[in-house]
Parts: structure tokens; C-alpha cells; sequence
């Protein structure tokens, strides 16, 4: 027989999104399990995603979208793994107008407890790199200036009104 949580018959992926809490007395709960195989055939792999930068007001290659608040906000996890560990992919070569780093409906990142919410891309050293000569390198890694590291607790993204719009670096995401 199929369980359901109580007064819960129905997930909602963008409203209803799990964390962990310290709760109940630990003897006997009922535990969520996820099954490999089914008649003995093993499953694929879920999905995995993938981050990376580039113009907003073009397409790269691929199967690229612009990252929207809602799908970075479900895979911010995801998102501060690949930014702590190297930084986010540049997709492709490009030149900004304008440096403050972008979401597809326009609106400005802005991760809390940053020095200044919204964001302007850095490099490796943590050296502004706001609309360099030449533009931006395909394959280099981005970084925010004065964030070295993202807290996926504390540091936690919306989308705000914020900067001029002109090319901006955008966040983008694919699915593999």
C-alpha cells in the first residue's frame, strides 16, 4: 500500500521543498527509502544539473536556459557545490554592457549576507572583473566578487531590481 504524509496527499516541487528537522522521539518512525532496481532491472541515475554563465541577451550552445530564481532556488545545493569547488562554468566567449550577474526574467542575483546582495563577477583571486577588454573567456571559471565561499544556509538567492540591463553575465542551467 502507498503512505501519505499526514494532510499532505499531494507534492508541490516548487512549494513543498524537503529540509530535515530534529523532531519526534527516534524509535520506530517510518523512513522514506528510494528503490535502484525494479524487477531486477537497475534504474538510471537521476538527472544531474549543470551551472554555468553567460550573455542574457543571447542563447549558447546546447541545451542551455536561463536559470530562473524558482530552479536555482530548488538546486541552490547543487549550485553551491559547483561554486565552491571551481567556480561557475563561462560557457562561451562574450562581452557585458553591464557586470551585475543576472537571472532570466532580468532581475539581479542577489545572495544574502554577501557584502553587497547582488553580485558582480571575480576571478579566481577575487579581483572585480566587471565588463573586461575582450569580454568574458569560454571555459574560464566565474566566481563573485567579495564571496569566496557560499554558506547553502546562510548565503540564500532571490532576485532583486538592481543594475542596468545590457548583457549582463546570466546564470544558465542544463540537465544531464
Amino acid at each position: 500500500d502507498n503512505m501519505y504524509f499526514y494532510q499532505l496527499t499531494e507534492i508541490d516541487p516548487v512549494i513543498n521543498l524537503p529540509s530535515e528537522v530534529s523532531a519526534c522521539v527516534t524509535s520506530n518512525n517510518p523512513c522514506v527509502y528510494f528503490q535502484l532496481s525494479v524487477g531486477g532491472e537497475v534504474l538510471p541515475p537521476p538527472p544531474t544539473i549543470e551551472f554555468g554563465i553567460f550573455d542574457r541577451e543571447a542563447s549558447p550552445l546546447g541545451d542551455w536556459i536561463a536559470c530562473d530564481i524558482t530552479t536555482l532556488t530548488n538546486y541552490w545545493s547543487d549550485f553551491v557545490d559547483d561554486y565552491n569547488n571551481g567556480g561557475i562554468l563561462i560557457i562561451d566567449d562574450f562581452q557585458s554592457g553591464n557586470c551585475c550577474i543576472a537571472l532570466a526574467s532580468g532581475d539581479k542575483l542577489d545572495i544574502s549576507g554577501s557584502t553587497y546582495g547582488f553580485q558582480f563577477p571575480a576571478d579566481v583571486n577575487n579581483v572585480i572583473q566587471c565588463n573586461p577588454v575582450g569580454g568574458y573567456t569560454g571555459g574560464d571559471n566565474m566566481y563573485f566578487y567579495q564571496l569566496t565561499e557560499i554558506d547553502p544556509v546562510i548565503n540564500l538567492p532571490s532576485g532583486v531590481s538592481a543594475c542596468s540591463t545590457s548583457h549582463n553575465p546570466c546564470i544558465y542551467y542544463r540537465v544531464q
